[in-house]
């Protein structure tokens, strides 16, 4: 997928508009006040209040080897199935970690960790040299705890740490390559419901982050019974599909996107991906689609909209936000670390152009660095991206007001 999926190059000369909002200015203060079809349930008020927790990102936990090539990989699948058992194998026995990388909703949970979020995560973290890796690398960034799916004595297969292979080019196209492309699904199996602790920890999140991967790990109804006894206890669920989108379109796949589309409190996707999830690419009808469904409980729908910038839909609400205008090194990870701004936003009842704006600063400030992972944007980097808006208006970015109530939101 090109980088422009994600944010512009500062060389674009490409005209986007001023944020649309098609409310009252004045109304977009505090965006919940107007939710008459859908009220925001108390979130502070519950039990995550008291626990720490502003989120939990759910399975998904891998480590990402990152592996430049001067072409990428073949696509039939003996070819990819044999590379990724033989990489596998010889990245465990060497030293050399200088191409490892954390990865899945690691992406997410470190952006909101630097955030200033309190986050953990619930996955599956084995005792092999990359779970021993991913431990210590979320330690360092301020994620210590990690929830077991289950006991790795009953199930075989969480003995072993997911490993995603990342082919990357020099002109910066890159392929993955891994367990999830060849099943057999679910990866983890036998699993019929979540350890107590993994539900407890959920129960106790202000928020808790599903993607599109977990149903390749999970099966469908664990995914949606977590979900649903997480919300019922007072956390705010986010779904964003990802590339996933694509592979839930039929049979009991489908089934499970209706499932957690309805359960959704926010729902975070690309145009393309709206498009395999509501049967729309426009992004007003698509989030229309997803806001209407006859169970839904969702309140907010995000479409990114890569070098335009994003969206935000609630059923009283359109907000738009021009991208920031950087200079592109590596798409990898933008959209899903824009993930972290949209929790803080939510669970902080906070504007909605404020989150977006903050959201796409995030992305934009990754897009400047190489890889995800620790290479998501960095606090310090998204707050230089806010306040160059501030000082620095550009016509086809964010306005400086807009920028100035994204830097209140994590200055």
């Amino acid at each position: 997928m090109p980088c422009a999926v994600w944010v512009a190059s500062i060389v674009s000369s490409t005209s986007v508009p001023r944020p649309i909002l098609f409310a009252p200015r004045s109304s977009l203060l505090t965006p919940f006040d107007s939710l008459s079809r859908k009220s925001h349930r108390t979130l502070l008020a519950s039990s995550a209040a008291s626990s720490g927790l502003d989120l939990v990102a759910l399975s998904n936990i891998c480590v990402d080897i990152v592996l430049p090539v001067k072409d990428l990989p073949p696509l039939d699948v003996e070819s990819r199935k044999k590379l990724l058992a033989e990489k596998s194998a010889s990245l465990a026995a060497t030293g050399d970690r200088s191409n490892w990388e954390v990865g899945g909703s690691c992406n997410v949970a470190i952006a909101a960790a630097r955030l200033g979020l309190r986050v953990a995560t619930c996955g599956n973290i084995a005792s092999d040299v990359y779970g021993h890796f991913l431990r210590k690398t979320l330690e360092a960034e301020g994620i210590p705890q990690n929830a077991e799916l289950a006991l790795a004595d009953l199930f075989p297969t969480l003995r072993e740490t997911l490993l995603v292979l990342t082919f990357v080019t020099s002109g910066g196209k890159h392929a993955f390559c891994s367990r999830y492309d060849f099943g057999p699904w679910p990866l983890l199996k036998g699993i019929e419901t979540l350890a107590d602790g993994a539900h407890q920890m959920m129960a106790t999140a202000k928020a808790v982050f599903i993607n599109g991967f977990v149903f390749d790990e999970l099966p469908p109804d664990v995914v949606a019974l977590a979900a649903q006894r997480a919300q019922q206890a007072g956390a705010a669920i986010f779904f964003d599909p990802g590339p996933r989108a694509f592979t839930l379109q039929e049979g009991p796949r489908r089934a499970a996107l209706d499932a957690i589309l309805d359960i959704a409190d926010v729902v975070l996707m690309t145009q393309e991906e709206a498009l395999a999830v509501a049967g729309e690419s426009e992004p007003f009808h698509a989030a229309k689609a997803v806001l209407d469904r006859p169970q839904a409980r969702a309140q907010w729908v995000v479409i990114k909209l890569g070098g335009t910038g994003s969206q935000l839909h609630t059923s009283t609400h359109v907000v738009s936000q021009p991208a920031f205008q950087v200079e592109v090194k590596d798409c990898v990870g933008c959209g899903d670390s824009m993930g972290g701004a949209i929790v803080l936003g939510f669970i902080q009842k906070r504007s909605l152009s404020a989150t977006l704006t903050l959201a796409n600063a995030v992305g934009g400030a990754t897009a400047m660095g190489l890889g995800a992972g620790r290479n998501v944007a960095g606090r310090e980097d998204v707050l230089s991206l806010l306040q160059r808006g501030i000082d620095f208006p550009n016509p086809h970015g964010p306005s400086p007001a807009d920028c100035r109530a994204a830097l209140e939101l994590v200055a």
